[in-house]
């Protein structure tokens, strides 16, 4: 696992609410698949917005949610508001540091 606050530290983010020291076992992008303890990517898609499935995705079990807008009420106990660069350099620090990604 992960704290949020090393996630951080490797990327660049626009802006963090809640508590950086949250740790997440999984990175996930489909609320479908959400686990206890991940971090979801809220992804703004051709089909869908990721947006739309925060709620869900906390209600699975999400510890902290990734996004480009940040919502109204933070459910999460974390998230970060980030330029559309972010996902790609995130996924890319968490595989380099040998832990499970989930996609």
């Amino acid at each position: 696992m992960k704290q949020i606050q090393e996630l951080i530290k490797a990327t660049q983010v626009l802006r963090v609410e809640g508590n950086s020291d949250t740790r997440v076992s999984r990175l996930a992008y489909d609320s479908r698949r959400i686990a206890p303890r991940d971090c979801f990517f809220a992804v703004s898609g051709t089909q869908s917005d990721g947006h739309a499935y925060i709620d869900a995705a906390v209600a699975a079990g999400a510890v902290a949610v990734v996004c480009q807008r940040l919502p109204e009420h933070l459910a999460p106990s974390g998230a970060i508001q980030s330029s559309g660069t972010f996902f790609s350099r995130f996924a890319t620090f968490w595989t380099s540091t040998a832990s499970v990604m989930h996609w």
